[in-house]
């Protein structure tokens, strides 16, 4: 199973680009490019948006052998992959490996996390949008610029709660700081979903699995079980187990009923 990163350089506000559009102040230095290269080494399909993939669609002509080893690795890594590109207005691509989208599907993308043995990345914060209200980003790496822009295009959808896990903070010599965080799962890493039936689907375990997995989750001393009616949406379901942290539960005399 893959995951979906979500890989961006704002301002100390949170800004990818000025009220002007401009975004000159991202261009990373060689020693943070080197670093974004290895965040993407295991990414074999980008997610983008109209604007992020206008820029980064010349990668698709620049020399392998261009005027640094950062650049040429994030070449050869960008020509490798496939390319989505989601936009109600662009009319065609210009770069190989490429397909053009006109919405934005989050189980299409969830599907194909799940099947992949690699990473998906996705660009731009409009698209990013989607999948973080949707949320299936599972982690989140934010380069810092030691600059206040004021206004611009922020990097992160409003309205939107889910409890994250700061794991790695590292400065570079240039004064940027990059933050990554995991999403935080409910207990098993599960969600709610439909089987091809309609019903919501359930994972059946013993007491015996149920005691090893509580002893084996950190989370547990911040969670409480108990028995909830969350109804048949199973959108509804996913939304309040990710503001709750908390398993529905139904306990039978020799099984424990868990929501995948």
């Amino acid at each position: 199973m893959g995951k979906l990163l979500y890989s961006v350089t704002t301002s100390l506000d949170g800004y990818v680009a000025d009220k002007d559009g401009n975004f000159e102040w991202t261009s990373p230095s060689e020693e943070v490019l080197a670093f974004i290269n290895d965040i993407l080494r295991n990414v074999r399909t980008f997610l983008l948006g109209r604007s992020m993939y206008e820029t980064l669609a010349v990668w698709d002509t620049l020399p392998t052998d261009g005027p640094s080893a950062g650049m040429n690795d994030f070449a050869q890594i960008w020509r490798a992959a496939q390319k989505r590109v989601y936009s109600t207005s662009l009319s065609h691509v210009t770069t190989a490996h490429t397909t053009l989208e006109r919405a934005f599907h989050s189980e299409t993308i969830q599907k194909l996390v799940t099947e992949s043995d690699n990473d998906l990345s996705i660009g731009g914060p409009h698209v990013a949008a989607e999948a973080i209200q949707a949320g299936i980003v599972d982690e989140y790496h934010q380069f810092i610029v030691p600059l206040l822009l004021g206004s611009g295009n922020y990097w992160l959808p409003k309205d939107v709660k889910s409890q994250l896990e700061l794991v790695d903070v590292r400065k570079f010599a240039n004064g940027l700081v990059h933050l990554q965080y995991h999403k935080v799962l409910n207990p098993f890493g599960s969600r709610a979903r439909r089987d091809e039936h309609g019903s919501i689907e359930y994972e059946c375990v013993t007491p015996e699995e149920y005691t090893a997995r509580r002893a084996s989750s950190k989370h547990w001393d911040h969670m409480h079980l108990q028995e909830q009616n969350y109804g048949a949406d199973v959108d509804s379901v996913n939304q309040k187990l990710q503001e709750e942290s908390v398993f529905s539960v139904a306990l039978l005399p020799t099984k424990i009923l868990f929501l995948k």
